[in-house]
């Protein structure tokens, strides 16, 4: 059995560093749809006037869904692990220079490790990949494999987050009077109302009142009915 040496194995942590990267920005990039989540229950709780049982129901989805989209991102970044093949052929996309030289040391080294192959074609094997080793040492292989993609989709998370804290902070009324009901759904947390109540009758002209008399005000309502 060939000794594979450290190239191999600086392989496999490049795949893993990798497999963070992609598992990072997978978070990143849906983090933004919890954050609609949120935007999307608070207005319709403010037009519809949601049941406890849905503000609790969307609550809990959004739990859900947090948890469901931090597990895929844990298990692409830890779970998964590609052929080496896939990795050197990533690398070698990114640094030209190694033309294909990743791919015929993982070449070799299957024929090295082919015990149906004759002693001498494995002895020459082992002495080609001995020598790709040697000469590709030098090679960062882990920073390589590294695409960059992780501080696009973090800068893109930011903004949607800034945008996110001044959509709060603008309708700040609407928020102070959400954030309660949704955290406690079945609690006496009034609904943001947009009753419109308008006086009809008297009209602009106005009426007359006389001292120790009513008389009748007709408002009508738009919006929310009043309970």
């Amino acid at each position: 059995m060939l000794n594979e040496g450290p190239i191999i194995d600086r392989l496999r942590a490049a795949d893993r560093a990798h497999q963070k990267e992609l598992g990072g920005s997978f978070f990143l990039k849906h983090l933004k749809l919890l954050w609609l989540l949120v935007i999307g229950g608070f207005a319709a709780d403010v037009l519809l006037h949601l049941s406890p049982a849905w503000r609790l129901g969307l609550t809990i989805s959004l739990i859900l869904a947090t948890l469901v989209l931090a597990c895929t991102a844990l298990y692409k970044a830890f779970g998964i692990r590609n052929r080496l093949e896939h990795i050197a052929r990533l690398i070698e996309s990114r640094e030209e220079c190694l033309g294909s030289s990743l791919i015929n040391l993982l070449q070799l080294r299957d024929q090295a490790n082919d015990s149906t192959r004759p002693a001498v074609t494995r002895d020459l094997a082992a002495r080609a990949v001995a020598n790709y080793g040697h000469t590709l040492e030098h090679l960062q292989l882990e920073e390589l494999a590294k695409t960059g993609v992780i501080r696009r989709d973090l800068r893109l998370a930011l903004l949607a987050l800034v945008v996110f804290g001044v959509l709060l902070a603008a309708f700040a009324p609407v928020t102070r009077i959400e954030l309660p009901r949704f955290a406690d759904p079945f609690g006496d947390h009034p609904p943001y109302s947009l009753t419109r109540l308008e006086i009809v009758d008297p009209g602009p002209a106005g009426t007359n009142v006389l001292y120790s008399k009513g008389f009748v005000v007709r408002a009508a309502a738009s919006g929310h009915r009043p309970k």
